[in-house]
């Protein structure tokens, strides 16, 4: 099934033209992904700079730029664009400072279809299993929510999600 795209996050602070071959930007362009269904809305995984970058775009009322370059490609096409494009335009990280992406890998990696088997599922858990989590970083004023509260929409939403059970009147 073709339900994967490849994207690019443009900086609206950069304006000018950027060319890559037969690629053309109006603007700086500082990451390329590839997704399926709504992740180029979401903050790009686990990439701080990334992440950092949209945020303030957004802080400064001026949110970036998001172009799909490709669109319905089976996922090992949008792997292999992604990381044509990578390559194409650049990176700050992995290029040694040869372009202007902030991704962190040239692209094109990933589990295609990963599925754990039973076996390696078994060698996962008894791996992690005995190991604790330090949750002192997370009691009092280390919690990321300390002094923060949920909105009464928020507690309903949530509370619908994990039990199933809606809200009454009562």
């Amino acid at each position: 099934m073709n339900r994967y795209y490849v994207y690019c996050y443009l900086d609206p602070r950069e304006p000018g033209k950027y060319s890559f071959c037969d690629i053309s930007f109006d603007y700086k362009p500082f990451y390329v992904g590839k997704g399926t269904n709504n992740r180029c809305n979401i903050n790009s995984g686990r990439n701080s700079w990334v992440i950092r970058t949209v945020n303030k775009l957004r802080s400064i009322g001026n949110p970036h730029i998001l172009v799909k370059l490709k669109v319905d490609i089976s996922e090992i096409d949008a792997y292999a664009y992604e990381e044509f494009l990578i390559k194409l335009i650049g990176t700050t990280r992995s290029d040694k400072f040869r372009g202007p992406l902030l991704n962190n890998s040239l692209g094109g990696i990933g589990p295609i279809g990963l599925k754990h088997t039973g076996e390696s599922r078994k060698r996962i858990s008894i791996s992690l299993t005995g190991k604790k989590r330090d949750k002192s970083k997370y009691i009092g004023e280390n919690n990321p929510f300390h002094g923060r509260h949920h909105t009464e929409e928020t507690k309903r939403l949530l509370s619908e999600k994990n039990t199933g059970y809606k809200f009454t009147e009562e």
